[in-house]
């Protein structure tokens, strides 16, 4: 199931065995949320850029594993209120959505009758043992099922999802490349890898020639998985 593979991969980030419900911001039904904020972090800037309404039918919150072993229920932590590295919310659902209990184990993080503004998407990067990783989480399936994120209307509500869907495919690779491929010179005979991160601090550390390094993202939500796998050949300059 979904959260196996989100264990195997190393992600800090899991859906909640429950069920979210909206009686206001819908598509004519409670369990058919509309989510409808957007992270205003700098760093996600580009993947949720144009994302107002996403529609999450049947779907679940997100809750972070706040431990350097991460896995189901190990050291659970609502993601609306703590800060796990390198884990981004991107998506939210409105204030009044609501956890409507629909499994047969209760949510590790929240309770149920909570209701605020959960979060209901995510985006991870350096995940893994590598941590060339990058894994996007959702409470609802991105595509491939029905009513998906990506849907543009439904019960005469006009969405855009899509946005946020393909922004992410877009960004999370260009983000898997770079954490495969950072930036190599060649001096007096030492190959180095050079990485600038978003604060502008660089570090420079030696890397081994021609040596195939992988990176791998995981798009995951609901009953959809997509996966991505970057591989490219790290050489040195001539």
């Amino acid at each position: 199931n979904m959260t196996a593979i989100l264990e195997a991969v190393g992600s800090h980030v899991y859906p909640e065995p429950t069920s979210i419900e909206d009686p206001v911001s819908n598509c004519g039904a409670g369990y058919r949320p509309v989510a409808n904020k957007t992270s205003d972090d700098a760093y996600v800037a580009d993947i949720v850029e144009g994302t107002t309404k996403v529609l999450m039918h049947g779907p679940t919150l997100l809750y972070g594993s706040d431990s350097d072993t991460p896995g189901e229920n190990v050291s659970a932590v609502a993601l609306e209120t703590t800060t796990i590295d390198n884990v981004y919310p991107l998506l939210y659902y409105g204030g009044n959505a609501t956890i409507v209990d629909h499994d047969i184990l209760y949510p590790y993080a929240h309770k149920d009758g909570d209701r605020g503004e959960f979060v209901a998407a995510t985006l991870e990067v350096k995940a893994g043992e590598a941590s060339t990783g990058v894994i996007i989480v959702s409470g609802a399936s991105p595509y491939g099922d029905y009513q998906p994120m990506c849907s543009w209307e439904y019960h005469d509500v006009e969405l855009d999802g899509y946005n946020l869907v393909i922004n992410g495919i877009t960004k999370g690779i260009s983000i898997a490349y770079d954490l495969a491929h950072p930036t190599t010179t060649t001096t007096s005979g030492t190959t180095t890898s050079t990485t600038t991160t978003a604060t502008g601090t660089t570090s420079t550390t030696p890397v081994t020639t021609g040596v195939i390094s992988m990176s791998t993202i995981f798009i995951i939500g609901g009953a959809a998985v997509v996966v991505i796998v970057i591989i490219v050949v790290l050489m040195k300059k001539r």
